[in-house]
C-alpha cells in the first residue's frame, strides 16, 4: 500500500500570487496615480482612499479578472511548490477569496486559470470565506500563510505554522511555535525539502 502524501495548506494571496502588485497595478490605473507598496494590511490607509473606494476597486478588479486572474507569481513560489510535490507533499491551495456574495465560481475559476496558466502544482483547492477559524477545517501536517493571525490559531491546534514575511505582518507578534520565513528557500528549509 502506498503511504499517504503528508499534507500543506498553502495560501495564495500575499504567499503565491503576488496579490499587492496586482490590486496597485489595478487600483493605480482607475484612480490615475502610482500607488506605493502598502505596509499593512488596511493598504487603503497607505493610499489614502477610504474602505469603500477600497472594495469597489476590489470588486472591479475581480469582476474583470484582472484582479486574482492576471498577476505575477512571488518569486520563488514556483519552485518551492514543485519542489514540495517532487518531495510527496499533497498541496492543497486553501484560500481566503470567498469574499463576495454569489461569486464563488467566479473565484474558483480565476483561482484554478491562474495556476494552471502559471504551471503551479496542487492537488486540491479550497476557496473558503473569511471568517477567522475557516482554515482550522482543514487539517494538515503544516501551513503556510502571511497572516499573523491564522498562524497563530493554526500553531495552538496544529504543529507546522510558517508565516511568510511580508511587510504587512512584520509588527504582528507571531507565537514562538510559528516558524518566519524571509522566503520561499526558507519554507522548504524549514519543512526539511530539498
Amino acid at each position: 500500500m502506498k503511504a499517504l502524501r503528508r499534507i500543506i495548506n498553502i495560501d495564495m494571496d500575499g504567499c503565491v500570487y503576488n496579490f499587492e502588485d496586482a490590486m496597485r497595478a489595478y487600483a493605480g490605473k482607475l484612480l490615475d496615480r502610482e500607488l506605493p507598496p502598502w505596509n499593512q494590511w488596511d493598504a487603503w490607509k497607505d493610499w489614502g482612499i477610504t474602505p469603500a473606494v477600497w472594495k469597489r476597486i476590489f470588486r472591479s478588479g475581480v469582476d474583470s479578472g484582472e484582479i486574482w486572474g492576471q498577476g505575477a507569481p512571488y518569486p520563488g513560489a514556483f519552485d518551492a511548490l514543485w519542489a514540495l510535490s517532487d518531495d510527496e507533499w499533497h498541496i492543497r491551495i486553501l484560500t481566503t477569496r470567498l469574499v463576495h456574495n454569489f461569486d464563488y465560481a467566479q473565484a474558483v475559476k480565476l483561482t484554478a486559470d491562474w495556476l494552471e496558466a502559471n504551471g503551479m502544482p496542487y492537488r486540491s483547492l479550497a476557496v473558503i470565506g473569511g471568517e477567522d477559524d475557516t482554515k482550522l477545517h482543514y487539517k494538515a501536517e503544516a501551513l503556510v500563510d502571511d497572516k499573523t493571525e491564522t498562524v497563530n490559531m493554526w500553531s495552538m491546534i496544529f504543529p507546522g505554522a510558517i508565516i511568510l514575511n511580508r511587510p504587512w505582518n512584520l509588527s504582528r507578534e507571531a507565537f514562538s511555535t510559528v516558524h518566519r520565513a524571509e522566503g520561499w528557500s526558507d519554507v522548504l528549509s524549514i519543512l526539511g525539502v530539498k
